[in-house]
């Protein structure tokens, strides 16, 4: 039964996504993907998705707020070393990357606290795997429509058997 309402979930937001069509960006487009991909991954109750949902989507607004602030730390180092800048600078510069990359891991240790109160160890652990894993099928669909090929592959190279 659990299974069924899943799939229907999954199906709902699927159809969702091509209703809209044209009108909808990429990324939500991407984001209904992963939630879809996410509850099937964990397999979670409709008790577990009602808690554990609003404490993802806040993580999810955390974690793009940090991306924002690593891109430009990132941007920041990158255009002192185009301009030749003291090292005194660069030591600055490398310590505010620095801290921004360990706000990121705060945020994950926050967060995976939180989603053990409300879904399982094992559930949570499954997270991490599922993340990683929707983030590689992402990938490889951006490959495959530039070219077919898969990340690090040589043009004319055939890919490996798994």
């Amino acid at each position: 039964m659990k299974k069924v309402i899943l799939a229907a979930v999954a199906a709902l937001i699927c159809f969702t996504v091509s209703a809209q069509g044209e009108k909808q960006n990429w990324r939500e487009k991407m984001m209904a993907e992963k939630i879809a991909f996410i509850t099937t991954e964990l397999n979670l109750t409709p008790e577990e998705a009602q808690d554990f949902w609003p404490i993802y989507n806040k993580a999810e607004e955390e974690r793009g707020q940090f991306f924002k602030e690593s891109h430009m730390a990132y941007k920041k180092i990158k255009t002192a070393i185009e301009e030749g800048a003291t090292e005194e600078n660069l030591k600055a510069l490398i310590k505010d990357y620095t801290e921004i990359q360990k706000r990121g891991t705060e945020i994950d240790s926050k967060y995976f606290a939180e989603y053990i109160k409300v879904i399982s160890a094992e559930k949570t652990a499954k997270l991490i795997l599922s993340e990683e894993k929707f983030r590689r099928s992402q990938i490889h669909k951006l490959s495959g429509a530039k070219g077919g090929q898969r990340p690090g592959q040589r043009p004319g190279q055939k890919p490996e058997a798994n």
